[in-house]
């Protein structure tokens, strides 16, 4: 009986609108990823084609902008700008609009100190859909938000990989765990979507402003 959840059901706006506690988060573990794929798995699943963007807030957060709004950002058939486009942070994080390199952060920064200790790129074997058998591969770790808006194609990407244990994403999030590695619902999604799909991050110009393509 959250004040949130009074929020959402007295003011639904028209929408489908569904409830749920299913998870006990515990910060900067990665149980901070569970709600947020969770949300996702039902996303590609029982709302399959339903749907034109995936937004993850925070429980304190709410969208200032109308559904209305937020489509003709989204929504490729009206050439929304931002359609076609994960975003994964935001011009108010000191990862600016991209992804950031765990290098790229001053040595003396809390977030590269942290990953550096074991080590800062991750060392994987795993397989692709096909087969192929991938040995020793180095995984550069990238710094994004928890807060993020995702397409389609790459919400069923990661759903589906995450169903097989030797794929990438699989093996990634088992790293995570396996080292204990903190902030890592601000790392698994920025860091494979660097890796396999980086032509969906947001291009910027050389002041890391966002340019509309």
């Amino acid at each position: 009986q959250s004040i949130l959840k009074q929020e959402i059901e007295a003011c639904p706006c028209g929408s489908h609108v569904e409830v749920a506690s299913v998870h006990n988060a515990s910060w900067s573990s990665w149980s901070m990823n569970l709600p947020t794929l969770w949300g996702m798995n039902k996303a590609v699943t029982e709302y399959s084609g339903k749907w034109d963007v995936f937004i993850n807030l925070s429980g304190d957060t709410l969208p200032v902008y109308t559904p209305d709004r937020v489509a003709k950002l989204f929504g490729a058939q009206v050439g929304g700008p931002l359609a076609g486009i994960n975003f994964v942070t935001s011009s108010a994080c000191e990862t600016g609009l991209v992804p950031t390199a765990i290098g790229e952060f001053p040595k003396h920064w809390h977030k590269r100190g942290h990953y550096s200790q074991n080590p800062d790129k991750a060392r994987l074997e795993y397989m692709d859909d096909d087969g192929t058998r991938h040995q020793n591969v180095t995984l550069e770790i990238y710094f994004g938000s928890q807060w993020m808006s995702l397409q389609p194609d790459w919400c069923s990407y990661l759903i589906a990989q995450l169903e097989r244990p030797d794929s990438l994403p699989s093996r990634f999030r088992h790293y995570l765990i396996e080292t204990e590695k903190l902030m890592t619902d601000e790392t698994f999604i920025p860091t494979l979507l660097m890796h396999l799909f980086p032509e969906t991050i947001p291009k910027v110009d050389e002041d890391y402003r966002f340019v509309n393509n």
